[in-house]
């Protein structure tokens, strides 16, 4: 975008900037904004002079940076919770879980129980299964059997396990440890959880959560943001003050047909 003045020469900005009404400012364009999000089937993150598409769970970024791909979760069971590969069903953005013929899917739509019921007085702290003519303690998800009490259920953590797997850290996230299971947690305040397993910078300035002084404006950092000077002031013991253009000779006034005088962010 470019805007013609009679002095004779026009101002033009690159990709992802816009002109300001001005006519000489450029500005971060917000493609976020547009009716099609720059192109982003699902969701959009705008950037100083770009932007970057990002997907919801259950789906990862296509190679072309815009298009949203399933995610097949039962190829491995770091991506699902059913009893094993086999009994886990893949779904558009998600999957479900069945059971081996004999056992019954708990409430909870993961655990596998078996359809022949175990003593009354079975000491499981989870569930009890009747397997093979014994009964047999077992857990949800997350937990197992302890080694000292085949009764008892204790949380297994993942995080020290597979934490770098499950929580990359080229996703902005950490991993941290639940009793039962883990989540994936931003690695600051600076970033926010877009998918399970994702986050991404926050745009401060177009969010508008920024604290920048007079004669200054935001520009959004990853992470973070900064505060910079307005054109026709520069920065001085953390405030923006007026350059005089007249004093310093940086005007384009004519010395001969004109007086340069200065003005707040600019001269005439």
């Amino acid at each position: 975008m470019s805007s013609s003045y009679p002095l004779g020469y026009s101002c033009g900005c690159e990709a992802g900037y816009e002109l300001s009404g001005d006519g000489f400012t450029c500005n971060d364009l917000n493609e976020c904004q547009l009716a099609d999000r720059g192109g982003c089937q699902q969701g959009c993150s705008n950037n100083v002079g770009s932007f970057t598409c990002f997907c919801g769970n259950g789906y990862t970024l296509n190679g072309d940076g815009f298009a949203c791909d399933n995610i097949d979760e039962c190829v491995s069971s770091l991506t699902h919770n059913c009893v094993d590969d086999a009994h886990c069903t893949d779904t558009v953005g998600s999957y479900t879980c069945s059971c081996p013929a004999g056992f019954s899917l708990k409430s909870d739509g993961f655990t596998c129980e078996s359809d022949i019921k175990c003593a009354s007085d079975n000491l499981c702290s989870y569930t009890c299964s009747h397997i093979e003519g014994a009964d047999v303690c077992q857990c949800p998800r997350g937990k197992e059997l302890s080694a000292t009490d085949n009764t008892i259920c204790v949380d297994i953590d993942e995080c020290a396990n597979n934490g770098a797997i499950l929580c990359p850290a080229a996703n902005n996230v950490q991993c941290a440890n639940l009793d039962p299971g883990y989540k994936c947690e931003c690695v600051s305040n600076e970033y926010h959880q877009v998918e399970a397993s994702k986050c991404i910078d926050i745009d401060e300035c177009g969010a508008g959560t920024y604290t920048c002084g007079a004669n200054s404006f935001c520009v959004n950092q990853v992470p973070g943001y900064r505060c910079q000077c307005a054109a026709g002031y520069v920065s001085s013991g953390g405030v923006c003050i007026d350059v005089d253009e007249c004093l310093l000779g940086t005007d384009e006034c004519n010395a001969d047909l004109g007086t340069c005088i200065n003005t707040n962010g600019g001269y005439e």
